[in-house]
């Protein structure tokens, strides 16, 4: 899936040749980033379950009192899983934001250059 989210987010790229249109790209961008978010949540989920479950098992073995018994660590696997999902987490939002920022900057242009004329609301006082 991430993969998937990474190929959406390159043709999502305005100096890549596919998308000419502003909207199209914004589109691939924020499927991207919905995509993204998705393997974050579901990386960060297999890493809370695998820690649990070697929680579990570790105090189990510490409960039948083995004498000299292993200390208990994470490993850099576990680590490495967390870190992969809190960066693509971040990936989305980061890519959310720019999206949104890039909506907001052509609203802006259109509005200055009067192509979609802004209704301007006129404040009145009855008296």
């Amino acid at each position: 899936m991430s993969l998937v989210a990474f190929l959406f987010l390159l043709l999502g790229f305005r100096h890549f040749r596919y998308c000419t249109e502003d909207r199209n790209r914004r589109q691939l961008q924020r499927l991207s980033a919905g995509v993204n978010f998705l393997v974050g949540l579901s990386t960060a989920a297999g890493v809370v379950a695998y820690s649990t479950h070697v929680y579990q098992r570790h105090q189990f073995e510490v409960s039948l009192n083995i004498p000299g018994f292993p200390g208990f660590e994470y490993g850099y696997s576990l680590w490495l899983a967390a870190a992969a999902s809190l960066s693509a987490i971040a990936t989305a939002v980061i890519t959310a934001c720019e999206s949104c920022r890039q909506t907001s900057a052509v609203m802006e242009t259109m509005s200055r250059n009067k192509a979609f004329p802004v209704q301007e609301q006129v404040l009145s006082t009855y008296v």
